[in-house]
């Protein structure tokens, strides 16, 4: 073969290469393209971080702080709130329990603690096999509080009421102001009271003091 034949073929063979080449890059997209390309779609598993926020921050939202008058605290969600029916009450609210309905008053009054406590059990009969009165102190607010529980039947004058085998834990709130204290009671039937003293004593140590 002839020189000039080998360099015909040689310029040949690279004119096909680089031909090929063309071809090769005019298929690849462009980066336009390949922006506008969908992303993959995500599995129904999958949750974002910002959802996992969002999750969290519904479920610490289903019970919120509320002031009912000097002091706030972190009531249940499913704690309903009902009107007021008596001027001293700062708040009236109703709870579903195990045996019945359970109620949860606020309120303040003066007078001092013992005469509060007195009241309370004046409105309880024992039965024989009913325990004693029983008192219990805790912290609340950074103030040191006196706790009441009661057990037997129970006759609330303001309503005409009547619940044998009732409970009610009560809690007094030192207030600033002289022989003035805070009260935070539970009652109900026995059972439904006994089932919520815990809830009942998380709320009430939850509790803060609102500027004046």
């Amino acid at each position: 073969m002839t020189t000039l034949t080998r360099r015909f073929w040689r310029n040949r063979a690279s004119l096909q290469a680089m031909m090929l080449g063309v071809a090769l890059v005019g298929c690849a997209p462009s980066v336009d393209q390949a922006k506008t390309e969908p992303p993959l779609a995500p599995s129904e598993n999958s949750q974002s971080a910002e959802e996992k926020t969002s999750s969290r921050g519904n479920a610490e939202s289903e019970a919120g702080e509320t002031t009912f008058g000097p002091m706030s605290f972190v009531i249940p969600k499913e704690w309903q709130s009902r009107s007021l029916d008596s001027q001293f009450l700062l708040a009236d609210l109703r709870i579903d329990g195990s045996d019945g309905e359970a109620r949860l008053t606020l309120s303040t009054a003066r007078g001092g603690v013992d005469a509060n406590f007195e009241r309370w059990q004046g409105q309880f009969t024992r039965g024989a096999n009913d325990p004693a009165p029983r008192e219990e102190t805790l912290q609340v607010a950074g103030k040191e509080c006196r706790l009441l529980d009661l057990t037997g039947t129970f006759r609330n004058p303001f309503q005409n009421e009547e619940i044998e085998s009732a409970r009610l834990i009560g809690v007094a709130i030192p207030l600033d102001e002289p022989d003035a204290a805070y009260f935070c009671k539970l009652t109900g039937p026995s059972k439904s009271v006994s089932d919520l003293r815990e809830q009942f004593l998380e709320l009430v140590r939850s509790g803060r003091m609102q500027s004046p």
